[in-house]
């Protein structure tokens, strides 16, 4: 029995032509640690592989498509696997710091600034004796993710809810991300927090910076 030709190698002299969309494939499956673009690959792989099927005297290329459909779909999945625990460990990171940064203003004597930015350490234990003046050394109950704006930097809004023994109040928080070089997570740099009164008291809201 004699071997069977194999399309992808075609006899001296012929016209067939390596399919260019397959190297289009190839080339963005190398890059399909981002979703976007092992869609991009396998898309161009499936294309590749129809367009070569449909003229085999014509085009080649049939085992190049298939690998970047195949390294697209492999890359992409692990990508996305990847990056959704780096999502989850990231939020997990940042409620962490938030929740150590309140509580450092409100219950513990060391210097509150290390979680801030642009602020002094003087305004915020100015802060941080109005807060404990008001409702006393409270604990923090819960911190919840509002709202998150990605540029740069990245801006996050924190729901945080204190509790004392005289008062619950409910703190608004803003921050920005700022990178750990050292576990590539971010870490939280807040810029403002309010406290809001609790509906009976009448009260103003607890705020830093102080609201001209």
């Amino acid at each position: 029995m004699g071997l069977l030709p194999l399309i992808d190698r075609p006899r001296p002299g012929s016209s067939v032509r390596l399919d260019p969309v397959a190297l289009v494939g190839i080339g963005w499956s190398l890059l399909a640690c981002c979703p976007a673009a092992a869609l991009i690959g396998a898309a161009c792989g499936l294309v590749s592989l129809v367009r070569i099927r449909a003229n085999p005297t014509q085009r080649r290329g049939s085992g190049l498509a298939l690998s970047a459909v195949v390294i697209s779909v492999v890359l992409g999945a692990a990508s996305m696997l990847v990056g959704s625990r780096i999502r989850d460990q990231s939020e997990a990171q940042m409620i962490s710091d938030v929740r150590m940064a309140v509580t450092q203003l409100t219950q513990s004597e060391l210097d509150p600034s290390a979680w801030w930015t642009g602020a002094s350490a003087s305004d915020l234990i100015a802060f941080r004796n109005r807060i404990r003046a008001e409702i006393g050394p409270a604990s923090v109950e819960s911190v919840t993710i509002t709202s998150t704006e990605f540029g740069v930097p990245t801006a996050v809004q924190f729901r945080v809810l204190l509790e004392s023994d005289s008062a619950q109040r409910i703190a608004s928080i803003d921050a920005e991300l700022a990178g750990d070089p050292s576990t590539w997570l971010p870490r939280i740099r807040l810029k403002s927090m309010v406290i809001a009164p609790s509906d009976e008291s009448g009260a103003k809201p607890i705020e830093f910076p102080v609201a001209n």
